[in-house]
């Protein structure tokens, strides 16, 4: 019951700005008031979020309505509310992972990159977002903190792995959402959410301490539209020493003006991969927007079946196989080895074999 009246309130909330964007409402008091935090602490029992800054947060907020209201704002983002997901290091508030191996007293001291850039910037970090445990699958849920809902219907997923931050920005629960993407973790929420992300070049953004899934995993922002997210890069974009991967700073001026057009630009377009069984609204939606960008000047290229390459699944699984072996809990391996059986029972015989031979040994 609580759930469903807290999704209420926030429907409520998030229709009256339902167009509404940061750029366009950033000088306006309906952000900077601490009532931005009235529902935070109400959303925590919808596990979106699995911490709040609470007190620290309100007493920021205040402090921001000030400095507004004399002019002298701290920073671009003074006093605007944002989410980092719960992989993320964040002064002052536990980094769990979603795993009860994590230890609750480890020191809060250190900002990761990303946090820091958005505190610099004047922005409150409103709390932490649900990960499953370690970020490792498209769905959002836990043994440490529960299960992540959809806000459009609370039966379903929002997605994952930041599924917490997708569902966050579709609440409007906060204005900018940190999220990280290795195989889908930022687009995957931001899809069943209609919110927006990207998962950026890797370097651009840079993550310390590194990922565990190495150079796969991409930092990036989570919001409820292309503005906010172009702001969030030009704040998240930039070096930082203890990332040793990270480039120079990135040469994209994220909030020029948009082209007249896009002439000259080539995009390959495949509505099925070569395999991939669509939804029809989804098919249409990809339609309608080829067809936006062929207004724009764009070719388009649509890729014949026998040129798109099929999954190579059995390299997938094996690995997918491993990584459950190391799962703690009961649940998880269920989980994941329901995934592997589903998805073994659409190969042929000659995967089936490959998948058996990478296992060998272990």
């Amino acid at each position: 019951r609580r759930l469903s009246n807290t999704l209420e309130d926030c429907q409520r909330q998030f229709l009256e700005v339902e167009n509404a964007t940061l750029v366009s409402l950033r000088n306006s008091e309906v952000i900077r008031t601490p009532s931005v935090m009235v529902n935070v602490g109400e959303l925590v029992l919808a596990h979106e979020l699995v911490d709040i800054a609470g007190d620290e947060a309100l007493r920021a907020a205040e402090a921001s309505t000030r400095r507004w209201r004399e002019g002298t704002p701290c920073g671009p983002l003074d006093g605007i509310p944002v989410t980092i997901k719960d992989l993320t290091l964040t002064r002052g508030m536990p980094t769990r992972m979603g795993s009860r191996t994590s230890d609750p007293d480890a020191a809060m001291e250190v900002d990761a990159p990303v946090s820091g850039f958005l505190r610099q910037a004047g922005a409150i970090i409103v709390g932490k977002t649900l990960s499953p445990e370690f970020g490792w699958k498209g769905v959002t849920d836990n043994p440490l903190h529960g299960i992540a809902r959809n806000p459009w219907n609370p039966a379903l997923t929002p997605g994952g792995s930041s599924g917490g931050a997708g569902a966050a920005a579709a609440l409007n629960l906060g204005m900018l959402h940190q999220g990280s993407d290795a195989g889908g973790s930022i687009r995957i929420p931001c899809s069943f959410t209609g919110t927006f992300g990207i998962k950026p070049t890797f370097g651009w953004v840079p993550q310390w301490p590194a990922s565990a899934m190495s150079t796969l995993s991409h930092l990036g922002p989570m919001t409820r539209s292309v503005e906010d997210s172009a702001l969030m890069m030009r704040l998240l974009a930039q070096p930082d020493s203890r990332d040793g991967y990270a480039g120079p700073r990135c040469p994209i001026d994220w909030q020029a003006p948009r082209p007249d057009h896009l002439r000259g630009v080539r995009v390959a377009i495949s509505l099925d991969l070569g395999y991939v069984e669509v939804a029809p609204d989804i098919r249409q939606g990809v339609i309608r927007a080829a067809a936006l960008l062929q207004d724009l000047g764009v070719e388009l290229e649509a890729l014949p079946k026998d040129r798109l390459a099929r999954v190579p699944m059995p390299e997938a699984l094996s690995d997918a196989i491993l990584q459950a072996r190391k799962i703690t809990s009961h649940e998880g391996k269920r989980r994941q080895m329901q995934f592997v059986g589903k998805v073994m029972r659409t190969l042929d015989d000659d995967e089936v074999a490959a998948i058996r031979g990478a296992l060998e040994g272990f």
